[in-house]
């Protein structure tokens, strides 16, 4: 029902009934015009924080490094997972099942929604992007979280084979765990998969 004139720069809806929701990459596209913004007047050196959100410009003028953390899906944890260590302009966007939810007998509900089963999905706790720009990792960070670990990575090496330079991070627990068979990195009371060429730069909590 979604109908896109390339030429034109123009997007239809065939069906009265159909709504366009842009929320799994808004937020994503709306912090990397913000930051192209910010560095086309100048600016050398900052972080940018849009909530699940993050987005560096340049190195960090004191030490050279930048140090992201990743969020615990549980709200009493005010520590991170793991931090990791970047010196250079990059995107970090996580989605999870964590913060916008409610429970149902005792289920968890959450926003992000399976267009296979049109119910919540139900893979991993978090997945978190890492890429250049903010856009496309708040768009994979979506798409990765509706897709199981095997899906995901798959698409993630066929993603780095096409020239990108992207890297991602899959957070796991007991009522959703990491497939039997890969390598994961313990952090509190989760299990972690990362992408190979991250191991250099991150420390687990």
């Amino acid at each position: 029902y979604l109908k896109i004139d390339e030429q034109a720069q123009t997007v239809f809806l065939t069906k009265s009934e159909v709504q366009l929701d842009v929320g799994a990459i808004a937020k994503g596209f709306a912090t990397e015009q913000v930051a192209k913004a910010l560095k086309k007047q100048g600016l050398k050196h900052a972080i940018i924080n849009a909530g699940g959100n993050v987005r560096l410009i340049g190195s960090k003028p004191e030490d050279k490094t930048w140090s992201i953390g990743i969020q615990s899906p549980n709200p009493k944890d005010s520590g991170s997972l793991a931090s990791i260590e970047v010196q250079k302009d990059y995107s970090f966007v996580t989605s999870g099942d964590y913060q916008r939810y409610y429970l149902v007998n005792g289920k968890m509900i959450h926003h992000i929604i399976d267009p296979d089963t049109l119910m919540p999905a139900d893979h991993q706790r978090a997945v978190t992007v890492l890429t250049k720009d903010s856009g496309i990792a708040d768009a994979l960070s979506t798409t990765l979280f509706t897709l199981s670990y095997e899906e995901g990575s798959r698409l993630i090496n066929k993603l780095k084979k096409d020239g990108m330079d992207i890297q991602a991070i899959w957070v796991f627990d007991q009522q959703k765990p990491a497939p039997k068979g890969v390598k994961t990195y313990p952090a509190g009371n989760y299990d972690l998969v990362i992408t190979a060429d991250l191991k250099k730069q991150i420390t687990f909590h």
